[in-house]
């Protein structure tokens, strides 16, 4: 028995450890299997996805509480009461309305409405699991029917109350007949009849007051937008019932449901078209349910957005609410079916259908006033909404346009920007523009132009085109950019307070981010601009409804490509004068000063459809403006920003109209003043702010007016003439310039204009900065760019301009060493050709491993403080200066001066070879000097600045004569100044611009190529430094140890980990031209260009080392927020399981020898073995001395330590092993 209950313990805890393990092993493999995601916790319900293009249209989309309601809430529909135009609402419907079931017995309204007063007091548990009913039917005026059944009853009863429960229930058999009665089925099917193909849902909209008068109420759709050049078609259908109003009066005629379409033209709620007093309660066909439909049109200039408003009962106008259009009753609607369409079939569509009388179109001038029409008026059901307005007066005249090369406001165009060096060449220019102009759709479709001619297949079947369409074409094979001007004699004319529209389409290639078309509306102020327009990454207009989709390409892009454009243009001069302006087609960048090479995208432009009209002040108002919509309004102004020098003054605008105006953003000061770093002048006079009557803006505009000034006789006895017109400004200053600078020299002098605000071009970016010059004879003008780095002291202004610096430079090769010949050259020899050899200590010796009192660097581009010490650009000292030598380090406890330094030049060797060029110094400043007996030309002056690691700040500065007065202009001489431009450039641009101007210089120079420039460069710099006729280069090869950056490193004078230019490779910088300045012409005009690469000398060399210091690590660990719980769970029961598991068996051993001690009579039986290690055991045990707190037990009968902590083998005595009995059995055998 023993041995059986023991077996049943320990199979009790094997069943408990297995099912432990079984747990965790769940809890792993859910873990493994679970998401660390919260959303993949979450279940949902699988539902139905609306696809219609106007939403919910069939009804057939609600929410029914998952199947509890009986009347669901339409999904993309709106309830609400109905308001008037003075915001007046109806009262609300106490009774539910929404979208019902037609194919159910109806009679189940009255039947759930009874199980929810039978249950409305039970608790939830306590209902029975097989009771159906649905919650939502809680009051008895939700029961269809039920308020027909009670004012029938109670009209013969007057002690009757039907909102009683016991007279409900009584009059159950009525209620049910009443609610299967008012079921509408559909204009399908017939009540409790299925119907998956069409569906059996409508939406009822239920009207119940107790006092009997009735409401309104209404569900309104989800907003629907028209595209221009679109319209739409919906019809929707309708049944009544019950209809009654004024304490259970009949209705007839003069009340009912209603179909609203509200409508809005450019954001601006227009008047809606109301079909009222529909009441359909005599009509049998189509199961009683009737269809209205309506065609809307959209407008043409403006968005246009409607939606379809469902309803019963209407709020009468008045400022106060009341009942008179108020109806009690029940209205369904049911498959509201749209679809979409071009303008031609709305036209042809609505001939057909709708009576001319039913016809409507927006009219502005209406207010408030609505379009309502009786139901019962009507011939035909069909109805017309035509918001498009506008009034086409005719077709613009495109016949004498001729494409040119695009000119950019700073007057260039591809070729005099770039040159003959750009990518696009003068010939493949003319074969562009002998394929532009005007077109039609069947040249396109020819043999010439075999690249576009499948974009113009359709041309004559979409809406605004044809075979006799003229299309103006802008074609350009490689790129260049061309603009056609259109200028309409009369039509461009807009007169004081009048609004013009023009409209045209565009058509563009893919051009993968290029510039595209551009149309540019341009009179004497403004620039108005449709702009960067590529329609092959437009949206395309598709007609797309519900009919459509299943062929749905042969309604995609019905204008295949096309986009309409609009400019609104309106006068709003202060007189009464007439405006007239321009407009400008173009195709490819608009601005060549900054655009790259890479800009220049192949492709064309094509425009067509030009038409005009005049639009009223309401119908300019609604206009809808964005990328291809934009308007312009005209004021007479008389500068053109794009196209001046600057703006004129705040303090008096106006003086321009009569004279010289003070500039906006310049100071007019004398040459050699305070204001330039100057002195006092002697002429007290001089010492002020635009003092110079002679200097000052001029417009074109006034130039008849400037006629007897001083400063205009100056410029007059040039032209060889005595009045000043504008065919004499053009001739003598072009067309293109308006409102240019002028600086008139009555007396000699020097005088010029300084900006008011500093400008700044960011470290490692890249700027152009021009301005276009012209002069009398003899005359002379500075442009400057001034550095504004260092701060102002007093009176005392900046004094310098940006500079270009490089100090002397010598050849390394790539460990350092200086060499005389370049280490890629052939014939290099590491031993010969080094002159001085780089030391560990950072410094140069005479001699591998060179070790001596001095040692050598090239000082000559550090600069030096105070104290003489030589430092770096952060002014910290590089090298110290001490009783006439430099030291590379000073120890400041011991006052100790160490490792003397001296230059390059003092090691006595042989430099000449090894040294690539002296030090160099450039302003950026240009000087123009017309040394013609004739006016000049205009002068083009540029700067192209690309900086390092250096940010660089400036104050831009024109001068007729030198800004330290040293330069003066003769009297009767002027300076005029115009254009200026501050724009960025991309890399691409700068080096294609310097390449360009570098091959020319090549060419002119008869060197072959610019490889073959810079080899002659390479040996003899200074002729190329010291320049000559305007033209000066200069390489720079960067080198770290001719920067004044460079620190040399030595490990035993430094606290740094390791040398911080370890990684330094000389071998990775080349020669890069530094500064070129280069004049030249091309085109007939005069190019100052000079070219500035700061970013070649100004490099920032990485280092690897750092301070030695000790590092503290960061704690990397994360704490994961969303921790795995099953993950947890499982290690949780899994160190349980362990911990039990070494509990059973430490008590299992416990309990086995405690049972052993209870057995005295059985003495324990051993084994040979077993017996000597015993003895053993005690003969060790009684030869030890143990001490006096030791509490072994050694009795015979108690626990000995060695059966506590032993895992038997074997059986115990208590347990004989298989085969073995104890003594009394063995004597029985």
């Amino acid at each position: 028995m023993a041995k059986n209950k023991k077996t049943k313990k320990l199979r009790f805890a094997t069943l408990v450890l297995s099912g432990l393990m079984l747990v965790a092993s769940s809890s792993f493999l859910l873990a493994a299997c679970s998401k660390t995601t919260d959303d993949d916790d979450d279940t949902s319900t699988p539902t139905r996805t609306d696809t219609q293009t106007f939403a919910n249209a069939d009804f057939e989309y609600f929410d029914d509480n998952d199947g509890e309601y009986l009347i669901g809430s339409a999904q993309s529909w709106s309830s609400g009461t109905v308001s008037n135009d003075n915001g007046v609402s109806s009262s609300s419907s106490v009774s539910k309305s929404g979208i019902v079931d037609t194919s159910i017995d109806w009679a189940e309204f009255y039947k759930s409405y009874s199980k929810n007063v039978q249950y409305e007091d039970v608790d939830e548990e306590d209902i029975p699991e097989d009771e159906e009913y649905f919650k939502d039917i809680d009051d008895y005026y939700d029961i269809p029917g039920w308020d027909v059944v009670a004012a029938e009853l109670e009209a013969n009863d007057d002690e009757l109350d039907m909102t009683e429960a016991e007279s409900i229930e009584a009059h159950a058999s009525e209620l049910e007949a009443a609610a299967k009665a008012l079921n509408p089925g559909t204009h399908w099917t017939k009540p409790e009849t299925a119907d998956e193909e069409n569906g059996t849902h409508v939406l009822m909209v239920h009207n119940y007051r107790s006092n009997k008068m009735g409401t309104a109420a209404q569900y309104s759709s989800s907003s629907i937008t028209l595209n221009a050049g679109t319209a739409a078609k919906f019809s929707v259908w309708v049944k009544t019932s019950e209809l009654f109003y004024n304490d259970g009066t009949p209705v007839d005629g003069n009340r009912g449901a209603f179909i609203r379409v509200n409508n809005s033209v450019g954001g601006t709620v227009q008047d809606p078209l109301i079909i009222r007093n529909i009441d359909t309660s005599g009509v049998e066909e189509n199961n009683g349910w009737v269809q209205y439909s309506f065609y809307v049109k959209a407008s043409s200039y403006a968005s246009t957005t409607f939606t379809v408003v469902l309803g019963l009962g209407m709020q009468t106008e008045g400022t106060s609410s009341n009942y008179y259009e108020y109806v009690q009753g029940y209205a369904f609607f049911d498959d509201l079916h749209y679809e979409v369409m071009e303008e031609k079939e709305f036209d042809k569509g609505v001939a057909d259908e709708v009576p001319a009388d039913q016809q409507f179109k927006l009219d502005l001038s209406f207010g408030s006033d609505r379009e309502k029409i009786d139901a019962a008026s009507v011939t035909e059901n069909f109805f017309a909404l035509d918001l498009d307005d506008l009034n086409v007066a005719g077709s613009l005249d495109v016949s004498s346009v001729k494409p040119e090369l695009t000119t950019d406001d700073r007057g260039n165009n591809y070729l005099t920007y770039f040159g003959n060096r750009g990518q696009i060449t003068e010939e493949e220019i003319d074969a562009d523009l002998a394929k532009s102009g005007i077109r039609t759709s069947a040249q396109l479709r020819g043999s010439d132009y075999k690249a576009l001619s499948e974009d113009f297949e359709k041309f004559d079947e979409i809406p605004f085109g044809g075979a006799d369409k003229d299309i103006l074409l802008l074609y350009s094979a490689s790129g260049a950019p061309y603009t056609a001007a259109l200028d309409n004699d009369g039509v461009f004319t807009v007169a004081k307070d009048e609004y013009l529209f023009i409209s045209f389409w565009v058509k563009t290639s893919a051009l993968d981010g290029g510039t595209g078309a551009t149309v540019t509306l341009v009179d004497a102020d403004t620039n108005t601009s449709i702009g960067s327009v590529d329609t092959t990454t437009l949206a395309t207009v598709d007609l797309v409804d519900d009919e459509k989709k299943q062929n749905s390409k042969e309604f995609e892009d019905i204008f295949d490509g096309w986009q309409r454009c609009y400019f609104y243009v309106t006068n709003q001069t202060e007189d009464e004068e007439s405006i007239s302006f321009r407009l400008e087609f173009s195709f490819g960048v608009q601005t060549l000063s900054g655009a790259s090479l890479s800009s220049f995208i192949p492709g064309y432009a094509a425009f067509t459809g030009f038409e005009y009209g005049t639009m009223t002040k309401e119908q300019y108002n609604l206009k809808t403006t964005g990328t291809y919509a934009v308007s312009a309004s005209l004021t007479g102004g008389v500068v053109n920003p794009e196209r001046s020098f600057d703006d004129t003054s705040y303090t008096d605008p106006d003086a321009i109209e009569t004279d010289l105006a003070d500039a906006r953003n310049y100071r007019g000061v004398y040459g050699g003043s305070t204001y330039v770093g100057g002195q006092p002048l002697e002429n007290a006079d001089h010492n002020a702010i635009n003092a110079l009557d002679t200097a000052g803006l001029l417009n074109r505009k006034y130039a008849e007016a400037y006629n007897g000034r001083p400063w205009m006789n100056c410029i007059l006895s040039y032209a060889d003439a005595l009045t000043m017109t504008e065919e004499l400004w053009d001739e003598l200053f072009g067309t293109d310039c308006l409102q240019p600078l002028l600086i008139a020299n009555t007396v000699q002098q020097a005088y010029g204009f300084i900006a008011n605000e500093n400008g700044s071009i960011a470290s490692s970016s890249y700027m152009a900065v021009s301005v276009r010059v012209k002069l009398s004879p003899g005359a002379t003008a500075n442009i400057y760019l001034i550095d504004t780095a260092e701060a102002e002291f007093g009176e005392q202004q900046y004094t310098d301009t940006i500079r270009y610096t490089s100090g002397i430079s010598y050849r390394y090769d790539k460990r350092g060493n200086v060499v005389d010949l370049d280490p890629e050259d052939d014939a290099f020899d590491a031993e010969a050709n080094t002159v001085l050899w780089k030391l560990d200590n950072g410094l140069w010796g005479p001699e591998r491993g060179y070790e001596g009192d001095v040692y050598y660097a090239n000082l000559a581009n550090y600069e030096k403080d105070e104290d003489g010490n030589l430092i770096d650009h952060n002014d910290e000292i590089i090298y110290y200066s001490h009783d006439g030598a430099y030291y590379r380090y000073y120890d400041e406890d011991t006052d100790r001066y160490s490792v003397c330094v001296e230059d390059f030049t003092e090691a006595g060797v042989d430099l000449t070879d090894a040294r690539l060029q002296d030090a160099t110094d450039k302003a950026l400043m240009q000087t123009v000097t017309n040394e013609t007996d004739s006016v000049s030309d205009w002068i083009y002056v540029r700067f192209f600045i690309a900086t390092g690691n250096t940010t660089k700040n400036y104050r831009f500065e024109v001068w007729s004569g030198s800004r330290d007065g040293v330069t003066t202009n003769a009297a009767d001489s002027f300076v005029l100044f115009d254009i200026v431009d501050y724009g960025s450039l991309t890399s691409d641009t700068f080096n294609n611009l310097l390449n360009a101007r570098l091959e020319a210089y090549a060419e002119e120079r008869g060197d072959a190529d610019v490889e073959a420039l810079q080899e002659a460069y390479e040996a003899d710099p200074a002729s190329f430094i010291a320049g000559e006729n305007g033209k000066s280069l200069i390489y720079y090869n960067f080198s770290l140890f001719d920067d004044a950056a460079y620190a040399p490193y030595d490990e035993d004078h430094s606290n740094l980990t390791g040398d911080p230019y370890a990684e330094y490779d000389q071998s990775s910088y080349e020669n890069t031209v530094a500064y070129f300045s280069y004049n030249f012409e091309t085109e007939n005009r005069d190019y100052y260009d000079t070219f500035v690469n700061y970013g070649a000398s100004e490099i920032t060399v990485s280092t690897s080392a750092t301070e030695e210091e000790e590092e503290e690590e960061e704690d990397t660990s994360t704490t994961e927020d969303d921790q795995n719980v099953w993950l947890l769970v499982s290690s949780i029961v899994l160190a349980i399981i362990l911990i039990l598991v070494l509990v059973l068996l430490l008590l299992r051993n416990l309990l086995a020898n405690l049972k052993k001690r209870k057995v005295k009579a059985v003495a324990p039986t051993y084994d040979n073995k077993r017996k000597r290690y015993v003895r053993k055991l005690r003969q060790e045990e009684s030869e030890e001395e143990k001490p006096e707190d030791d509490v072994l037990p050694t009795d015979e009968d108690e626990i000995t330590e060695e059966d506590i902590y032993r895992v038997d083998d074997e059986p115990t005595a208590a347990e004989p092993t298989e085969g073995e009995g104890t003594d009394d059995e063995n004597k029985n055998d």
